[in-house]
């Protein structure tokens, strides 16, 4: 993760991971793109899905930085799955897939990913 998230090449690095969860998500679950049309989905270019790419992993970078605090650790997963949940279609199920698709593009984007250390 400290590839993806280091401030040599953070904004580039979070923004092509990010886009290669999305690639993924979007292979995996076609459907999971009606979630994110207010984020212009139909352009997977456009500076609002960019924005939302990188909303999302610097929220995953927080959340990565507090594995050794659970007790933040789970009020930040509380308050996301409150900011989530009046979202018409986001289901735990859909975390749960997201899950999935982490594991399966980190690989791609991260040089010497350990699936183990996940």
């Amino acid at each position: 993760w400290q590839d993806v998230s280091s401030p040599d090449a953070a904004a580039r690095s979070k923004l092509s991971c990010g886009h290669a969860v999305f690639a993924e998500l979007f292979k995996m679950v076609p459907a999971a793109k009606n979630l994110f049309t207010r984020v212009n989905v139909a352009e997977i270019n456009s500076p609002e899905f960019n924005g939302h790419v990188m909303r999302v992993m610097g929220g995953l970078d927080i959340l990565i930085n507090y594995l050794d605090d659970i007790p933040t650790l789970e009020s930040m997963l509380d308050h996301l799955a409150g900011q989530h949940a009046v979202r018409d279609g986001v289901t735990k199920a859909g975390f749960g897939a997201m899950a999935t698709v982490l594991m399966k593009s980190m690989p791609q984007v991260v040089e010497g990913f350990n699936p183990d250390a996940w």
